[in-house]
């Protein structure tokens, strides 16, 4: 068994780095089986039949030509929400412009590419079929000759327009307005030439499947380029009796997944579908049995008098279902629980059927029981083949009566009751997602309230106190809190019906009323259970068209509510309201701004115009994303979920193409015409950033400045092609890789101006090659993945590969990368603490002798609840391994030799560091206090490198750390004042104070050398912390005015008991640094734009403050740095730093993680294709350059003089 080994090393921090910024994105994931085999890299027979002559007679009823669904079926002119809304439009075929006949339109509330994926969402919430039918379509209708359609008789809104057609797909999302009027069209619904995917499904006998369940997904190794050329496919169909399916208006693209189950099979993938323009894809489907799977499910409680033992007493009548790892699976996720589903019986055992080959999840609820996701089982490829299952363990969770009432305490009968069914913050950083699908469980479904309104609630998931909530149209969502105590109380909900708003809109300046406008307040109190619902950002508006500019909303919940307007050629309005429960609010009187309104053109190199781009404004994208958000905390708040990050207000750079083609940003995206023209109204009056995106261009912008009316000139937005990478990816000995998912990031990814923060992705194919076109100039980091056979999520960390590279503004360039986990060492064991195995966690491996570019190798594996870990596959060398989650964290080290497997079991440290905090002044407990220990005696920088591999482990398993620890390792003083360390591996530590507001208060303490030795307790007592001192002072230009904003950074000299202390200037550039101790500090200002000032000594000395400083900073030398090789050659991908050696080991201490992260991911410390990197200002003097990549590394001295930029050289061989 191994133990924990405290080594470090310096070389990780990049890596790190890296992988703690990508974090903040979760990655999708993609692999395959045909004929029911195992999931292998050989592609589906399929055949490409334009003719439709296919020779196969099963499938020849499928070719007729017709108004059809995304399954095939003919599909009638329906409204299933009735109005009074009217529209008319033309479907046009791209490129030609005719109209095309018998094409199926549809009036949908979400964007196309949502929809299907929302109503299959809907079936794991519990709710009845209330909210599927909210995102279902409101009308359907069918194009006459010439491609015209309408729609009459339907509910008022803003609506999405989807089109459906045996060989052709729209070409973008378009949203249009359902008026009374009809004034919101005719609107042009533009299609560009698509396929079809037909086919059958067979069991394994050859015999068809009637009603099998059929999902078409875009691959996962390419979502997300996919959704960046706005191709996204989930599409649903059912089998008719003869197994026979269809898929209409397919994008043209390659690698498309099926997959489909049925009764007598399991669920079935077929991979790299390849749908070509006007052609159809014909594919057949054979099914096997699937394994079986046996266990038995016992209560973790038992239940009072039944004089068995907690955990031995069966369940009976539990309801038991597999559901296997992976997001492949998922797209038949509630097929999947439905066809395995079964019932315990008496003794508590069960047997689950056609159960898919792979690592499987056991889902079970039962009565009196939470559900809960049980032992991992790991299924043979082997149909027919039993496997036996651990028992699986339920926890007994409360139960409460309770009545729903009105406000007047009359009963509410038919109020649907809600309540957390699981823990979802145990989910969180979890390798199973299992539990989320309780709700989909065949037999569950929320309860509803009766007659008298009365209702049991339960088992109730989670920690108390538990809220209940009651959901009723008419009503506002009703919420109760309870805590288990008292079994007998009742707990009642009280559901109010709101009030009203009333009010008019005018011009605000003419004073004309406004006759067409727009009205949405999250507040809205749900009337129609099949309408859009208030959450919904893209159609829960309510329209309102009158010559007197007047609305009235009724149903409004009661207290304080925002309200937003908008109509066309006007700036949004917001306003705040009290609404009176069963009253109506004060009448409003809302002046709307006139918008700017901006025309231009788009037009390729040559200036050629190009058709279809959509347009838009960084003002215009604020908006949208900013109802995305709002939507999206309303829905949060409605379901209690907790801990969730705070809300964005505007979309990561990286992902700003993708939201634009998927449609999210509704009608705040225009398209251009047949002659590239476009029309923006509504505009904000001031400068204005212009953008335009088209699938086959890299995205374009403008800069202008916009004025009020219609007198601005026109734009012209130019889009080129843009760069590229191309190239193989190959394990190590040089054979090609397939199905890799290939990830570019730029460094400005999350909001950063480096490349533009552009994301793409793309598959490797059978023979390792791989293509990104279309991407702004500038560094990227290349990250190469590969998924299991089911592509569990977490299977992605465990073959991670990196590398960086420079993409040129208008260049394809050649870059090959090495997945190092292909033909690797599987490396697996368990995890121990006290003998006993952890229940979850992550483990981390870095390897520091890898030939990448990065100079090393990272991994990352799941633990499991038994303990079990698994490595795919590490390349040999040593390994240093990092647990993080079930309680303390521990390190060690793995030689991993060339061989195909290795068991290694590690086994966690339990060294203890202890101790409480006093305040010298008033001997009270110091509460809230944030300190951390840290390792001493360590090569490298080992206090960057552990905090970067806290932030990223914790990252990956979703938390703020075990024991209250945050992010970076510290913990927070309890009421007492005393804190505990767990875990510690045999070494020597050093306690450091968190340099926040509360450490501001105490100078550091004693800088005391704690020992631990091998699971030893010590016990530090009580420490006196006396208070803090300060140092006051001016920041100053040259010219001798304050610098605003410059930040002073005080470092202690040998005091490492204190982490930097930090100040930022006012106005007129004073400031204070809190919380310093007697002794020598050094202090140096920065500021933007300025040289970084030297580093000034200063002594504080005791029952004194210091005098007042005066800092000067000076603009100084802007420097760049070129690094060439031997032949004088550039290098890309260099890491470059600048620093006086006198100051070096002094400012060590305070370049922690933080500053590394976000140098890298503002791309400032690498070099691009030409060897380029800048620097920064610096002052004259003499300093030392160092050039650093992989395991290579230089260094000269170099002297500044002088004002003005400079470029120093540097040779890295």
């Amino acid at each position: 068994m191994r133990k924990a080994s405290g080594k470090l090393a310096g070389a990780l921090a990049l890596a790190l780095a890296v992988l703690a910024g990508l974090l903040y994105f979760r990655f999708e994931d993609g692999g395959a089986s045909v004929g029911g085999e195992s999931l292998s890299f050989e592609g589906p027979e399929v055949d490409h039949d334009p003719g439709l002559e296919t020779g196969r007679s099963a499938l020849a009823e499928i070719a007729e030509v017709g108004p059809l669904r995304s399954d095939g079926e003919t599909r009638d002119a329906s409204v299933r929400l009735r109005g009074p809304g009217r529209l008319r439009g033309r479907v046009l075929e791209r490129g030609s412009e005719r109209g095309l006949e018998g094409v199926t339109v549809e009036l949908l509330p979400v964007p196309p590419a949502g929809a299907e994926i929302m109503a299959q969402v809907s079936q794991f919430i519990g709710s009845g079929s209330d909210f599927s039918q909210r995102v279902r379509p409101a009308a359907t209708t069918v194009t006459a000759f010439g491609g015209e359609f309408s729609f009459e008789g339907v509910r008022e809104g803003r609506w999405y327009l989807g089109a459906t057609a045996p060989h052709h797909v729209a070409d973008a999302p378009v949203s249009a307005r359902v008026l009374r009027s009809g004034d919101g069209g005719p609107v042009d619904v533009w299609m560009r030439s698509g396929g079809r995917v037909i086919g059958q499904v067979l069991d394994g006998r050859g015999r068809p499947v009637a009603k099998a369940q059929i999902a078409l997904t875009t691959s996962s190794m390419g979502l997300l380029e996919a959704a960046a050329d706005g191709v996204t496919a989930f599409l649903r169909a059912e089998a008719d009796r003869d197994g026979r399916f269809a898929f209409a208006g397919v994008s043209p693209a390659e690698g498309y997944e099926l997959a489909a189950i049925g009764e007598g099979m399991a669920i079935t993938h077929v991979l790299d579908l390849e749908v070509r323009a006007g052609e159809d894809t014909v594919v057949e489907v054979r099914g096997t049995i699937g394994a079986q799977v046996r266990g038995r499910i016992v209560s973790a409680s038992s239940s009072p008098g039944s004089g068995a033992e907690p955990g031995t007493a069966p369940v009976a009548g539990a309801q038991v279902a597999a559901l296997p790892r992976g997001l492949r699976n998922l797209k038949l996720a509630k097929e999947l629980l439905m066809a395995t589903h079964t019932v315990t019986g008496e003794d508590g055992c069960y047997l689950l059927t056609g159960v898919p080959p792979g690592a499987v999840d056991l889902l079970a609820m039962a009565d009196d029981h939470v559900p809960a996701r049980g032992p991992l089982v790991q299924v043979p490829n082997s149909p027919g083949a039993e496997v036996q299952a651990r028992d699986f363990a339920l926890l007994r969770g409360p139960k409460v009566r309770g009545r729903a009432v009105d406000v007047s305490g009359a009963p509410v009968p038919g109020a649907r009751i809600l309540w957390n069914v699981i823990d979802v913050a145990s989910v969180e950083g979890q390798p199973s997602l299992a539990p989320l699908f309780a709700a989909g469980m065949k037999e569950f479904e929320f309860p509803v309230s009766d007659h008298e309104g009365a209702f049991v609630a339960g088992p109730l998931g989670g920690d108390s106190p538990f809220e209940i909530r009651a959901l009723k149209s008419g009503y506002e969502v009703g919420r109760a809190r309870w805590e288990p105590g008292d079994e007998e109380a009742t707990v009642e909900v009280v559901l109010h019906r709101g009030g009203a708003i009333l009010g008019s809109v005018s011009d605000a300046l003419t004073e004309a009323p406004v006759a067409s406008f727009t009205v949405s307040v999250s507040g809205r109190i749900e009337a129609d259970p099949a309408a859009p619902s208030r959450f919904n950002p893209f159609a829960g508006g309510v329209e309102f068209e009158g010559e007197d500019g007047r609305f009235e909303l009724a149903g409004i919940a009661g207290g304080e509510q925002e309200l937003t307007v908008l109509a066309r050629g006007y700036l949004p309005k917001r306003a705040v309201v009290h609404v009176p429960e069963g009253g109506a609010a004060p009448e409003l009187e809302l002046k709307l701004e006139p918008g700017a309104t901006l025309r231009g053109l788009v037009v390729d190199a040559e200036g050629e115009p190009i058709a279809g781009a959509q347009v838009t404004t960084e003002a215009l994208i604020a908006t949208a994303f900013e109802r995305l958000e709002d939507g999206r905390g309303s829905i949060e708040s409605a379901l209690a979920v907790k801990g969730r990050r705070r809300q964005r207000r505007a979309p990561p750079v990286g992902l700003l193409r993708h939201l634009v083609a998927l449609g999210f940003l509704g009608e705040g995206a225009v398209s251009t015409a047949r002659d590239g023209s476009f029309e923006l109204v509504g505009l904000d009056a001031g400068p204005a950033e212009i953008l335009a995106f088209h699938r086959d261009y890299r995205a374009g912008a403008v800069l202008t400045s916009v004025e009020r009316g219609d007198g601005n000139s026109p734009v012209t937005i130019t889009l080129t092609e843009g760069g590229g990478l191309r190239g193989k990816v190959t394990d190590r000995f040089g054979q090609p890789v397939r199905d890799a998912m290939v990830l570019a990031v730029s460094p400005g990814m999350a909001g950063g101006p480096t490349s533009n923060g552009e994301l793409h992705q793309a598959r490797s194919r059978v023979d390792g090659a791989y293509e990104m076109l279309h991407m702004e100039g500038g560094p990227y980091l290349i990250v190469a993945t590969r998924g299991d056979e089911n592509l569990s999520i977490m299977s992605f960390l465990g073959t991670l590969n990196f590398g960086l590279v420079h993409v040129p503004e208008e260049r394809v360039v050649t870059h090959h990368l090495v997945d190092t986990s292909a033909s690797a060492c599987r490396v697996t064991g368990l995890v121990t603490r006290g003998g006993a195995p952890v229940s979850s966690g992550m483990l981390l491996a870095l390897n520091l002798e890898s030939e990448g570019l990065l100079g090393l190798d990272f991994k990352a594996a799941p633990v499991e609840n038994d303990g079990s870990y698994v490595f795919e596959g590490l390349s040999p060398g040593e390994y240093q391994v990092t647990f993080e989650g079930d309680g303390p964290s521990g390190e060690f080290l793995i030689d991993v030799p060339d061989a195909p497997q290795l068991v290694e079991d590690l086994e966690l440290p339990e060294g203890v560091v202890r101790g409480r905090f006093v305040s010298a002044e008033s001997g009270e407990a110091v509460q809230g206090l944030r300190l951390r220990l840290e390792r001493t005696g360590r090569s490298g920088s080992g206090g960057l490198l552990t905090g970067l591999t806290r932030r990223l482990s914790q990252g990956m398993t979703g938390g703020r750390g075990s024991g209250g620890r945050w992010r970076d390792g510290s913990k927070a003083t309890g009421r007492q004042g005393g804190f505990r360390f767990d875990g510690l591996d045999e070494g020597r530590y050093r306690l450091v104070l968190v340099g926040d507001a509360r450490s501001a208060d105490f100078a550091p303490p004693e800088d005391v050398e704690i020992r631990v030795g091998e699971d030893e307790t010590v016990d530090l007592g009580t420490i006196v912390l006396d208070p803090g001192r300060s140092l006051r002072g001016l920041v100053l230009d040259g010219a001798g005015d304050g610098v605003e904003g410059a930040e002073v950074l005080a470092i202690p000299v040998g005091a490492d008991g204190l982490a930097p202390r930090r100040a930022l200037a006012d106005a007129e550039g004073a400031f204070e640094v809190r919380g310093l101790g007697v002794g020598t500090w050094k202090v140096r200002p920065s500021a933007e734009g300025f040289a970084a000032g030297s580093l000034r000594e200063v002594v504080v000395e005791e029952g004194r403050d210091s005098e007042e400083l005066r800092l000067t900073l000076v603009l100084g030398l802007e420097i760049e740095v070129r690094v060439v090789d031997g032949s004088g050659t550039p290098r890309a991908g260099v890491a470059c730093f600048l620093s006086r050696a006198e100051d070096e080991a002094t400012t060590a201490a305070a370049s922690g993680s933080s500053t590394f992260l976000s140098q890298f991911f503002s791309g400032s410390n690498t070099t691009d294709s030409e060897g380029l990197m800048p620097l920064g200002r610096f002052e004259p003097g003499v300093y030392r350059l160092r050039a650093s990549q992989g395991f290579s590394s230089t260094e000269r001295q170099v002297e500044l003089e002088g004002t003005g930029t400079r470029r120093l050289e540097i040779v890295l061989r």
